[in-house]
């Protein structure tokens, strides 16, 4: 076992409060400005109206793979303001989607400025928590340092304004940790009842989390294994309030559903045949499961989207129809400001060599389940936000060491002074460097890419889709259209809201007729295929490598994400 540390637990000072309380603001006011500046992204054109109809028909079939709450709680906004979507069982979600753009043209991205508001009131919780334990743990100093971190982090900043799962499901996985953390460390029936409904809630935000759910549950029982009971009355207590916790999780997940279709025979629900879960009810074919049958479908639903004709996953100008396991470590290296991937590579190795204090336990192995659990079972490499839960445990596992650089603690005590004071400086210099990549690409957030990667400018040769482009720009485009007296352009835009919504007037991009300046987003560029608007009402695909013949000439320009060509 790690020798670890004991901290000694104290509450926070005023002055560490207003430090925490001013950090908090500092990122609400980023990603509100974000908020203004991003046009609606791919997925929260499906995310937000999904949402709303669930409020509104409380039928959850539509699209059973991304949970309920996540996008529910968003939309309560427009549900307590009247907006309305009628009961259509026959459309799919994304057919959905486009219906209730068609029903709300002129306001439409109006529409989507309070749920933003929402979701940026969600990330301050995240924030609020990553400082909270942080602070348990290392002190206050250390809690502030999470708290930078948070506050500047571009991939949080990015995301922490978007109508997705991402956010609410990073903030459930946190949260679960933490809990766990809580309950091992002094078990009581509160804390495992707080444990059991973290546990519940968090599927209903994505279903993806539950293999980090499982090694968050796994490490629960190792631990208290590990401990030393004083009698068997007090173990025995313990594993009851562990179980009460199952029996918690299971009760609150169906409330999350509505209990739709809990204990329906699982060969007769509507299962993808190449399933996991249809494997199972083939076998046991009376198998009836406590859970609702909608998070039952949407468990399968992943591998069935894995398989299309076209290539999705993209990485370093290659592309695979199977993915790399090593995708979104890569990812995370690219997108992750340089300073804090070093401070994360020293956490982990200060927690294996056991220099870490009681408790890190509960943050590093989730952070590396995080990473093992998409690596082994998440078809689909698209973005860095598939692993953001573990960018946020990895905050909490830096920070006190940012705090030992700081005090100079981190070298040997037999260091002269002027190591201790160079150590200092570096540390200082490196979270000036941390916040300052932020501040350069704000608030087009999800262009960020370290130097690595070779900044944002060259993003694109690395990453794609949710790393780098998602349909974000079409207000800078407008803007900059406006700016060039350019009345219309030939467009090619990844992205799923009509353009006119936001004032872009275009025509298709076609080799025969596009001629002067003309635009194209950086994922249709690389060869993406997507459906892509053709026409003011006119959607079509757009097939893999169509736009290869652009590559080889070079942009004169760049309005975020896009990319901007002059043709003869």
């Amino acid at each position: 076992m790690h020798r670890e540390r004991v901290v000694e637990r104290r509450q926070p000072t005023t002055f560490a409060l207003a430090v925490a309380t001013g950090l908090l603001l500092l990122f609400a006011f980023q990603a509100s400005v974000a908020a203004l500046r991003d046009s609606v992204t791919v997925d929260e054109f499906v995310h937000l109206p999904m949402g709303l109809y669930m409020l509104l028909h409380r039928d959850f079939h539509l699209d059973v793979v991304h949970g309920t709450l996540s996008r529910m709680i968003p939309a309560l906004p427009l549900w307590v303001g009247g907006t309305y979507i009628a009961e259509r069982p026959d459309l799919t979600h994304w057919a959905l989607a486009f219906h209730f753009l068609a029903e709300h043209p002129d306001e439409y991205p109006k529409l989507f400025l309070l749920p933003r508001a929402v979701v940026i009131v969600e990330a301050l919780l995240l924030g609020a928590l990553l400082y909270r334990w942080a602070s348990v743990l290392y002190g206050d100093a250390a809690g502030a340092c999470a708290l930078i971190l948070f506050a500047f982090s571009p991939t949080f900043l990015a995301h922490g304004h978007l109508v997705t799962t991402d956010l609410p499901a990073t903030l459930a996985l946190v949260f679960a940790a933490y809990a766990g953390w809580r309950f091992v460390d002094d078990p009581s029936t509160r804390r495992a009842g707080v444990l059991g409904a973290v546990l519940g809630v968090a599927p209903a935000l994505k279903l993806t989390v539950l293999p980090v759910e499982a090694a968050i549950f796994f490490l629960i029982v190792v631990t208290l294994r590990r401990r030393n009971a004083t009698t068997a009355a007090n173990r025995n207590r313990v594993w009851i309030q562990l179980f009460g916790a199952v029996v918690v999780a299971v009760a609150v997940v169906n409330l999350c559903y509505g209990c739709q279709g809990t204990l329906s025979r699982v060969a007769d629900l509507n299962l993808d045949p190449q399933g996991k879960i249809a494997w199972l009810a083939a076998r046991f074919p009376s198998l009836r499961l406590p859970v609702p049958a909608p998070l039952l479908v949407g468990l399968d639903e992943p591998a069935a989207r894995a398989q299309t004709p076209d290539p999705e996953s993209y990485l370093a100008g290659q592309w695979s129809r199977q993915g790399w396991w090593y995708y979104h470590l890569v990812a995370f290296a690219l997108k992750t400001p340089l300073p804090m991937v070093i401070w994360a590579l020293v956490a982990v190795l200060g927690w294996l060599a056991g220099r870490a204090a009681k408790g890190t336990v509960f943050v590093v192995v989730p952070a590396i389940a995080v990473f093992a659990t998409n690596a082994l079972f998440n078809p689909i490499d698209i973005g860095v936000r598939h692993v953001m839960a573990a960018e946020a445990y990895l905050i909490v596992a830096a920070s006190p060491w940012i705090v030992r650089g700081w005090r100079g603690s981190s070298v040997e005590a037999s260091s002269s002074r002027g190591t201790r004071q160079w150590i200092r400086m570096a540390t200082a210099l490196s979270i000036l460097w941390y916040a300052a990549g932020t501040l350069e690409v704000a608030p087009r957030y999800l262009e960020y890419f370290n130097e690595a990667a070779g900044g944002p400018s060259r993003g694109h040769r690395w990453l794609i889709d949710s790393n780098l482009d998602w349909g974000q720009d079409l207000v800078r485009l407008a803007d900059y259209l406006n700016d060039h007296h350019l009345e219309s352009v030939p467009l090619a835009y990844f992205g799923s809201v009509n353009p006119i919504v936001y004032g872009v007037h275009f025509q298709p991009l076609d080799p025969a007729t596009a001629h002067g300046i003309t635009v194209i987003s950086a994922s249709l560029l690389m060869g993406q295929s997507y459906f892509a608007w053709h026409g003011p009402h006119e959607l079509a695909w757009s097939g893999f490598g169509q736009y290869d013949w652009l590559r080889r000439l070079e942009p004169i320009d760049r309005v975020g994400s896009m990319f901007v060509f002059d043709l003869p």
